[in-house]
């Protein structure tokens, strides 16, 4: 992996930077990551850009054309899956200085799997030399992120 980090207790985000330059796609795997909050339990943002630049569509349902962040994690106000979940995203061609194209999807586990896939994009053209994976509402608790280069 590129880098690696823990989701630590308490905070409501985590940043990994100073992305090198070299590789084509980027991978984002996300493991056994616990939040506070049930609802949207983790968002995307890129190069720490807070405005409405981007867009995704998810299943199931929910899409927005211009959020300050992409959720990926799952959704619910009604039970712990939003809670633990584990995922990926890969975002492709991160160094062109053209839109960003995002896949993701997410999966958890309550008595049941629950899981969630999407695409998204990122209306910027610079290029991606930061991640920070947010909490939604709540704080983490725990969890992994390791970062992977793609060549």
């Amino acid at each position: 992996s590129i880098a690696n980090g823990t989701l630590a207790t308490g905070v409501s985000t985590t940043t990994i930077s100073s992305i090198s330059q070299s590789y084509k796609d980027l991978r984002i795997r996300v493991v056994n990551a616990v939040s506070s909050n049930i609802s949207e339990i983790a968002g995307l943002r890129l190069n720490g850009d807070t405005g409405s630049n981007y867009a995704y569509e998810a299943y199931p349902g929910y899409s927005n054309a211009a959020n300050t962040v992409i959720y990926y994690g799952l959704t619910s106000t009604s039970s712990d899956w939003d809670k633990t979940h584990s995922g990926e995203i890969v975002i492709n061609r991160y160094t062109e200085s053209d839109r960003k194209f995002i896949t993701f999807f997410s999966y958890a586990y309550a008595g049941s799997y629950q899981s969630r896939i999407g695409v998204g994009r990122f209306n910027s053209t610079t290029a991606i030399s930061s991640i920070t994976l947010t909490a939604g509402a709540g704080t983490f608790s725990s969890g992994t992120v390791y970062l992977y280069g793609v060549k």
